[in-house]
């Protein structure tokens, strides 16, 4: 499994995207942090390890444009809105086999795989 988080400190500690998302939001200040922390947190002794591999988290250092979940052979994805908890916005499904899914992954792997995008959050 692998995780995408928001950087919490991207592009910098006093004005991050996370805090600048946290507006978009409606959220008090440092709300996505925590939440990142958090789970950061609560996971850090499950990282590296897996029944069938590993399970993997890194922050993005990207502006986020999407949401993406991948669940076997479907991708759930939906946009960012102004004003809108992300939780409370539209999700696609897209399966696999078709061009979108394939350009929704390779969106995931380019981030993952970049150190100019994204780096391990331990």
């Amino acid at each position: 499994m692998r995780i995408l988080l928001i950087d919490p400190d991207f592009p910098s500690n006093a004005v991050s995207i996370s805090s600048q998302r946290d507006i978009e939001e409606g959220k008090a200040q440092g709300t996505l942090a925590g939440e990142v922390n958090t789970f950061i947190s609560r996971t850090k002794d499950i990282v590296g390890k897996g029944r069938r591999g590993s399970f993997s988290i890194k922050y993005f250092k990207c502006i986020p444009s999407i949401t993406i979940f991948r669940i076997d052979d479907e991708i759930l994805w939906g946009p960012y809105f102004v004003n809108k908890l992300s939780r409370d916005t539209p999700m696609f499904i897209v399966k696999k086999g078709g061009l979108l899914y394939d350009q929704i992954l390779g969106q995931f792997d380019s981030i993952w795989s970049s150190n100019d995008f994204s780096r391990d959050a331990n």
